[in-house]
């Protein structure tokens, strides 16, 4: 929940250029999670805006990008 804060806060102090009015949240797992969320951002100034709960029916499924894991490389390939 930290992180929020952390990466909104980020956002808001180190060039972004950008003033941030709030924060929503999206794939939120539970409300206790949105309060956790809610008071770090409280701690940097920050308020919380709303929330979208996590709902597998919203998402999308992710594609296939054409990345291999290292390990399926044999060493001869490597230079």
């Amino acid at each position: 929940m930290n992180t929020v804060a952390a990466i909104a806060a980020g956002l808001r102090d180190f060039g972004s250029g950008s003033e941030i009015a709030g924060v929503i949240l999206n794939r939120v797992g539970s409300p206790r999670h949105t309060d956790l969320c809610r008071v770090a951002l409280k701690q940097v100034g920050i308020p919380l805006l709303g929330h979208l709960p996590k709902q597998e029916a919203l998402s999308l499924p992710s594609r296939y990008l054409g990345l291999l894991a290292a390990e399926r490389h044999a060493l001869e390939h490597l230079s």
